[in-house]
């Protein structure tokens, strides 16, 4: 597993460089990362996020087993349709624009659900705080 638990630098903080890889993938995944990165930003704007160490995913089209999921360590409101993670099913990082890796946890969380149920298209995992608060 390429770069899984790499660590940031530091919480929230958004790696320099950048650019959009608009240009570098398919009409299809680019609809999915744009859909991706809206729901980050409705979940940050709800508050239905723990910091860094809640997650989304969501399959990529086509014949390989990928999926797109955050880079760990950007804030949910940090999180754009160009600095998504595209992972594997076994783990390894396919495309990191960020260079930060993924959460390890949110990989197998995802991994496994993506593997077991391929009529899903998206994966949350969200720590809000009414559901902490129950199951205390």
């Amino acid at each position: 597993m390429s770069n899984v638990s790499a660590l940031p630098l530091q919480p929230g903080t958004t790696p320099s460089g950048g650019g959009s890889v608009r240009d570098r993938v398919s009409p299809q995944e680019w609809e999915v990362r744009v859909k991706l990165a809206a729901a980050y930003r409705l979940a940050a704007l709800k508050r239905w996020t723990d910091h860094i160490y809640t997650h989304f995913s969501a399959r990529v089209p086509g014949p390989d087993e990928h999926f797109l999921i955050n880079a760990f360590g950007l804030l949910f409101d940090e999180i754009t349709a160009s600095n998504l993670v595209k992972v594997d099913i076994d783990g390894t990082i396919v495309d990191d624009p960020t260079g930060l890796g993924i959460n390890y946890a949110g990989y197998v969380i995802h991994s496994a659900i993506h593997a077991a149920r391929h009529d899903l298209q998206a994966v949350l995992h969200t720590h809000t705080r009414d559901g902490i608060a129950v199951s205390a």
